[in-house]
């Protein structure tokens, strides 16, 4: 049987950290990294009039650190949104979860200066991008099978981005630049240099979750939509 997007998706996250374990046939992924985006329910099932009582668990788990909630097609949870808002959940942003075969993509010709660099070299980069400056980042992004690149304009680096190898798939995360140095296409050549690295080392999908506003960016890289994902946090 075949993995759904989101399935794949979830076993990419699994390279950073294993998802809690005794939450069965859900997919409850927590870190030290006290953030909602490192913090999330990504998949949630459970038996109807249980819910409340799984949410109530969960954040029993988390304590007082920033959580969200992945509302999508494939929860089996009735009523899951309408437990969150009594919760104090309140949505924070809608994101596109998006896919790309990499057989039907075009061998890009990359003319930017990108470099595959070490844990120390990208987590400034990437805290100054993303506004993040906590310690326990780098027990998360620093595991095998986390690439981390930066693309560089006159030496200086600008544009950050993450690819996690899975098996046959990739997942594509942290892709910021510099507010400084937006909207010149170095995001699109790094997206661009990802879809070049995925064909030489063989794998078949590449899986990442999109903020809205680069939709259209992926869209015309051949990515497409699988479904939208309402984040609701509790911050």
């Amino acid at each position: 049987m075949s993995l759904s997007t989101l399935q794949s998706f979830q076993s990419i996250y699994s390279v950073f950290q294993s998802p809690q374990k005794e939450f069965v046939n859900s997919f409850v992924w927590l870190t030290d990294v006290r953030h909602p985006l490192f913090n999330c329910v990504i998949n949630l099932s459970c038996p109807p009039g249980a819910v409340e009582e799984k949410v109530e668990a969960i954040l029993q788990k988390i304590s007082s650190s920033p959580i969200t909630f992945w509302l999508h097609p494939e929860n089996k949870a009735d009523g899951l949104r309408d437990v969150l808002k009594q919760k104090k959940f309140t949505p924070l942003i809608t994101c596109p979860l998006m896919r790309l075969e990499i057989e039907k993509a075009a061998s890009p010709e990359i003319n930017f200066d990108i470099r595959h660099v070490s844990i120390d070299t990208f987590l400034p980069i990437f805290s100054s991008n993303f506004q993040m400056n906590d310690l326990s980042l780098r027990s998360v992004l620093d595991k095998p099978g986390i690439e981390h690149f930066l693309l560089y304009v006159e030496g200086q680096p600008v544009t950050t981005g993450t690819l996690v190898v899975q098996d046959d798939k990739g997942g594509i995360f942290n892709v910021s630049t510099h507010s400084d140095h937006q909207k010149k296409g170095y995001a699109t050549a790094l997206m661009q240099y990802f879809i070049k690295r995925g064909q030489i080392i063989g794998l078949k999908e590449l899986i990442l979750l999109s903020s809205p506003i680069a939709e259209k960016l992926y869209q015309k890289l051949n990515f497409t939509t699988v479904f939208p994902i309402d984040i609701l946090a509790r911050l």
